[in-house]
C-alpha cells in the first residue's frame, strides 16, 4: 500500500508543474504580445504608417525598420521574376534600380535584394508592398503619390523590356504587362 503521505507530495509535485508550465505558456505569450507591439511601433516610427493592419501585415512578413527602405524595390523583384526566373540583363537593372534608390533612401539592404534576386521571394511579399502603398498613399500628397508611382512604374517597365525582344529591348511578357498592371493599380484603388 502506498504512503498517504508520498501520494499528497506526487500530487502537489504534478499541480506545481502543470501551473508553472501554464505560467510559462502565459509568459511567452505577453513577450510575444509585447514584441508584435514593439516592432509595429518601429515600423510606424520609421515608415510614417499608422494603419494597424498594414503595420501587423507587414511585421508578420518580418519586415524590419532596417530594411523598409528595401520593400521599394520588391515590385522590381516581382517583375524580374514573373517570367519564372531572373535573367543576367533583369539582374543588372533591379540593382541599376537599387543604387540609384540608395541615393535617395539609404538604409537599403543589399544583402536582402540579392537574396530576392537568388531566391524568389513567397507572394505575400508582393502583397505586403502593395499595402504598404495604401499605408503611405494616406500619408502623401497627390503630387507626391504620382512622383512615387512614375518612379517604380517606370523603373519597373525598364526591368520588363530589360530581357526580351532583340537586343533586350522592346518586348514585354503578358506576365511582366500583368504585374505592372498591378504596380500601377497599387497606387490608384
Amino acid at each position: 500500500m502506498a504512503n498517504p503521505r508520498t501520494l499528497q507530495q506526487l500530487q502537489e509535485s504534478l499541480e506545481d508543474a502543470f501551473f508553472l508550465e501554464q505560467e510559462r505558456k502565459i509568459l511567452e505569450n505577453r513577450r510575444a504580445q509585447r514584441q508584435l507591439e514593439e516592432n509595429k511601433q518601429n515600423l510606424a516610427a520609421a515608415s510614417g504608417i499608422q494603419n494597424e493592419a498594414v503595420l501587423a501585415r507587414l511585421v508578420a512578413l518580418q519586415v524590419r525598420p532596417e530594411t523598409l527602405a528595401s520593400l521599394a524595390l520588391v515590385p522590381l523583384v516581382e517583375v524580374a521574376w514573373c517570367d519564372g526566373e531572373v535573367t543576367g540583363d533583369e539582374r543588372t537593372a533591379v540593382l541599376h534600380a537599387s543604387r540609384q534608390a540608395a541615393a535617395k533612401q539609404p538604409g537599403l539592404d543589399h544583402e536582402l535584394l540579392a537574396q530576392w534576386l537568388t531566391h524568389r521571394p513567397a507572394p505575400e511579399l508582393f502583397t505586403a508592398w502593395e499595402q504598404y502603398v495604401h499605408g503611405l498613399r494616406g500619408l502623401l500628397s497627390p503630387a507626391e503619390t504620382l512622383a512615387l508611382q512614375q518612379e517604380i512604374v517606370t523603373h519597373a517597365r525598364q526591368i520588363a523590356r530589360s530581357s526580351g525582344g532583340l537586343l533586350g529591348l522592346g518586348t514585354v511578357s503578358a506576365a511582366e504587362r500583368a504585374v505592372l498592371t498591378r504596380i500601377e493599380a497599387a497606387f490608384t484603388s
